[in-house]
């Protein structure tokens, strides 16, 4: 009779009394959970599992306690707030059970320190009758016994399938090296792995051999699940070394599959245009640290920004920082921001009407269009939280970073002034020519480093449209020729 189904099996009902039977033994542990129904015992559920080197080290007592730890626990969404009787058919347990913890052995101790939130009752019930329920779960799986059959028939062929029983009866070796190299992929399973009439099995699932394999995947993928789906279904039944990989490919190969696929489309990048002079284009963004609101305002062309410390959040205190800016650097020609109440109220309008500029938001929703603030304030944040963490004024912070060359090859402050700021760091303000002569910068050296800043700026946004455009396709381009490319784990 199979044991997962009716009139075995029983629906779990919270109002009729509930045993739990365990046995444990040097290689595994076993539970099944039973509830009585018209004056019969029946069982809702089973567990099993192998024990660990260090596990099976342990004294018989300790086993059976851990046989019924680790079942209570297994079962604990049936058993909490229940009173539980546990059969076990190891009767010095009864009597360990009713002595006071400060009396047991120090590893049944915490054994039962782990059982204290459930309501259990030990009953001794001779070996015979907990043999008929537990072990019966280590040899109940969901494969029919003509697929049984048929899979101890190819590990009998198989010569890598009969060197793993061999290596399992005889002990595995103590380096993963000194196994033959078909069975190193089932290294890390060793200690799960267990042979049971002739089928190797890993905890419950029985280990496929090669030839079967692509028969099994078919099997599993008949329904054209996706990924995790199959896995889940393969996870209760089989098991090989891979064969989450393998399943990754089959379902990625498969016509049907990509053909009704559902794709989320990435939408083209549309970078905004270098700026061809600084402080022409500004991005802005607002920030809280510690309590302290702030506005970045940082050159498009050069990178450099500009940090100062608010009041408020409101537009009147965006506004009267902006206008700083202004005062020292002049009017500027588009300010980007994001959607905030700042920026897109009124009073913002009216600022940019009147000091002549244009005022640009970023897409709702989107902020990756403003990423150059966005960019920088989490520079300028980390910045700030070190500084006061190392007790230092982030001051001197930011004068660093405006002084360090960005990926376009020169300093922020130069690209945007032609000057070379001073700072803590002894710096040459001299440049050695080609012959070998020496000179100070100047304003042709000054326009040379604009040009190559702005092709390596340019360079690196035509870099970024082309990693994001990789998942595109081209126009009439057969979907199905293209196989996905499947990277090895």
């Amino acid at each position: 009779m199979n044991q997962c189904n009716e009139p075995v099996l029983a629906m779990y009902n919270p109002k009729q009394p509930i045993r739990i039977s365990t046995d444990a033994s040097r290689s595994g542990l076993g539970a099944v959970l039973e509830q009585q129904t018209d004056g019969h015992w029946l069982s809702v559920a089973y567990h099993s599992r192998a024990v660990t080197d260090a596990e099976s080290c342990y004294a018989v007592i300790e086993l059976e306690t851990l046989a019924i730890a680790t079942a209570c626990e297994r079962f604990h969404q049936y058993i909490y707030g229940q009173r539980v009787e546990i059969n076990t058919d190891h009767k010095p347990l009864v009597a360990i059970f009713s002595k006071p913890l400060n009396d047991c052995p120090p590893r049944i101790e915490r054994l039962r320190l782990r059982l204290q939130r459930y309501d259990l009752h030990l009953t001794y019930v001779p070996e015979a009758d907990v043999q008929v329920h537990v072990e019966g779960i280590m040899v109940t799986t969901l494969v029919s016994d003509r697929k049984k059959t048929e899979i101890k028939h190819e590990m009998e062929q198989d010569t890598s399938m009969q060197k793993l029983i061999k290596v399992i009866q005889a002990g595995w070796p103590d380096e993963r090296q000194a196994c033959s190299y078909e069975l190193q992929a089932y290294w890390n399973y060793s200690d799960e792995l267990c042979i049971h009439e002739g089928l190797i099995y890993k905890g419950k699932r029985i280990t496929i051999p090669l030839k079967l394999r692509k028969e099994i995947l078919s099997q599993i993928h008949a329904g054209h699940m996706g990924h995790e789906k199959c896995k889940r279904m393969a996870r209760q039944v089989v098991f090989w070394p891979g064969m989450n990989h393998e399943i990754d490919t089959l379902v990625n190969q498969c016509e049907a599959c990509q053909k009704h696929q559902h794709q989320q489309s990435v939408e083209p990048l549309k970078p905004h245009l270098v700026p061809n002079r600084p402080w022409q284009k500004v991005a802005t963004d607002l920030f809280e640290l510690n309590n302290q609101h702030y506005i970045v305002i940082v050159d498009a062309y050069s990178n450099y920004p500009e940090v100062q410390e608010l009041t408020s959040q409101s537009s009147k205190s965006v506004i009267n920082a902006i206008k700083t800016v202004f005062a020292r650097l002049g009017i500027l020609e588009e300010v980007l921001g994001d959607n905030g109440p700042c920026y897109s109220s009124a009073e913002f309008a009216s600022f940019a009407k009147q000091w002549d500029f244009n005022h640009i938001t970023s897409s709702p929703g989107f902020p990756q269009s403003n990423g150059l603030a966005e960019r920088t304030v989490q520079t300028v944040k980390n910045i700030i939280s070190k500084s006061i963490e190392s007790k230092e004024d982030y001051q001197m912070g930011l004068l660093v970073q405006r002084s360090c060359q960005s990926k376009t090859g020169c300093e922020p402050h130069w690209k945007d002034k032609g000057e070379v700021l001073k700072r803590v760091m002894p710096r040459s303000y001299n440049v050695k020519t080609e012959n070998g002569t020496v000179l100070r910068r100047n304003r042709r050296d000054l326009l040379k480093i604009q040009e190559k800043a702005k092709d390596s700026t340019e360079k690196e946004k035509a870099q970024a449209m082309d990693l994001a455009s990789r998942k595109k396709h081209q126009v009439n381009t057969k979907i199905l020729d293209k196989k996905p490319e499947i990277k090895a784990i």
